[in-house]
């Protein structure tokens, strides 16, 4: 018969292996969690908000500019019957863009049932090329991770760089924040044919492609108090437009008096991306070229670590009406 020292020993190896095995799994835990908290602030280093400088932009601008081709200023006359934007002549139907899509031409109603202004018809044009420098105050924010907030520099650009049948204007926040939109010119004035947008936290690149439809940008002075719905859309997310152009108003612009095309536009964005963007713009009257922009954004998007809450907001003015190239 075993006695009890045996007995004693053997609850002693137990409850000290239960206490070894214990600190394992507190040392297991630890080791979890320094290696957790680790990825938190390696993610967090990799944060950045890059500036881009002016002679960055011009580089850019140099490169890619085309030395041959149709210049993006000549002027497009609007005229009563329909017709095709820079690529094509004689035929009213629906608009072809610079990637031979057909579009549908975009749903136009009346924002109000008083009558819209008279304005005098003027000739449509699209921006010179060039890099356009604008005074900007605003920043972008995202909560995961902890969250880290991205603050805009005073001075931004927007670059305008000639295509096919119109324009490409892109701009440039930070070098983790940008947009570029393309426009072309056809009988409903200049229309967005494509935008891309960028962003960029904890070093984790974000670039999402719309084709869009039906986004008039830039409609004539005879169009004031109309209302477009469109759509832009990549394989994931659908936004829905909605913008008004309401009055002509005058904004100062490097000393010069710019004729401005007032309008306001509101977004709502659903799919793996969800929320609003509204927008105030100020366009000049004949080129479309921003002079002026306010822009609020709310939206969530999905991620690895769940819902990813966006806000953003910024103004932008136009500080000279001559591009630098």
């Amino acid at each position: 018969m075993r006695d009890n020292n045996y007995y004693l020993s053997t609850s002693r190896l137990f409850r000290l292996a239960h206490r070894r095995g214990a600190r394992v799994a507190v040392a297991i835990a630890c080791v979890t969690l320094l290696s957790l908290d680790a990825g938190f602030l390696y993610l967090h280093s990799q944060d950045s908000a890059t500036v881009i400088p002016v002679s960055e932009a011009l580089e850019r601008f140099r490169a890619t500019a085309p030395s041959t081709g149709e210049a993006a200023g000549v002027p497009v006359p609007l005229e009563a019957e329909g017709r095709t934007g820079n690529g094509g002549a004689g035929n009213s139907g629906p608009a072809a863009n610079d990637l031979g899509r057909v579009e549908n031409p975009s749903v136009v109603h009346d924002a109000s049932p008083a009558t819209p202004p008279a304005a005098p018809e003027a000739e449509l044009t699209l921006p010179e090329p060039g890099v356009y420098l604008y005074a900007t105050e605003g920043e972008e924010q995202v909560d995961v991770l902890g969250g880290t907030t991205h603050t805009y520099p005073a001075q931004t650009t927007i670059t305008v760089t000639a295509t096919g049948c119109g324009v490409a204007s892109r701009w440039d926040a930070l070098a983790e924040r940008w947009d570029e939109r393309r426009t072309c010119l056809d009988e409903r004035g200049e229309v967005m044919h494509s935008l891309a947008s960028y962003h960029e936290f904890f070093g984790q690149p974000d670039r999402r492609d719309y084709e869009c439809e039906g986004v008039v940008v830039h409609p004539p002075r005879a169009a004031l108090g109309q209302t477009w719905e469109a759509r832009c859309s990549d394989a994931t997310s659908t936004i829905r437009i909605s913008s008004t152009f309401i009055d002509i108003q005058t904004l100062t612009v490097g000393g010069t008096q710019v004729e401005a095309l007032h309008g306001r536009g509101t977004s709502t964005v659903s799919g793996s991306v969800r929320g609003t963007q509204s927008e105030e713009m100020w366009l000049d009257a004949r080129t479309g070229l921003a002079l002026r922009r306010v822009s609020t954004v709310d939206t969530e998007a999905d991620s690895p670590l769940g819902a990813a809450h966006y806000h953003e907001e910024y103004e932008i003015t136009l500080t000279s009406l001559t591009p630098r190239s």
